[in-house]
């Protein structure tokens, strides 16, 4: 419940300033985001990131004791990885990802090819391959992420 309750509250600066459902103009594409654009980019990454932990917790006990960690002084040690190819990998396929959101972030959908004539397959092809980095370095879970409910 609390999950559902951050995420609706995180509407109330756009109702109260009556931007929510309302047609933004869509700014000229450029190759890095203005500061503005930025901060919008960061902030809601952070808060669905934090509000995601609320999702995963057992209890509010498991919530705040996460948080705690977060925000310790272990925030400025260098991250012990268990497998440092699993995390360059990851860390590359983000980067990959995000930069093709950003530069397509005016189209209707990342993966858009305009004025090429093989684009649905080739935009097929990029999917099955995606999704197959996904299966292959997605490791395994034991258990579902809403086994909860």
């Amino acid at each position: 419940m609390l999950f559902g309750f951050l995420h609706g509250l995180y509407f109330i600066p756009l109702i109260i300033r009556g931007t929510m459902n309302k047609k933004t103009k869509k700014s000229k594409p450029t190759l890095f985001p203005s500061l503005g654009e930025l901060k919008n980019i960061i902030l809601t990454f952070i808060l669905v990131l934090l509000t995601n932990i609320v999702f995963r917790a057992d209890s509010l006990t498991q919530v705040f004791a996460f948080f705690k960690h977060i925000f310790s002084t272990s925030l400025f040690s260098y991250p012990l990885f268990t497998n440092r190819i699993s995390a360059l990998t990851a860390l590359i396929f983000s980067i990959i990802m995000l930069s093709i959101e950003w530069l397509q972030r005016d189209k209707e959908h990342a993966l858009q090819l305009d004025g090429i004539k093989i684009a649905p397959f080739f935009r097929w092809s990029i999917y099955y391959i995606i999704g197959i980095v996904i299966l292959w370095f997605g490791g395994s879970q034991d258990t579902f992420i809403y086994f909860q409910f």
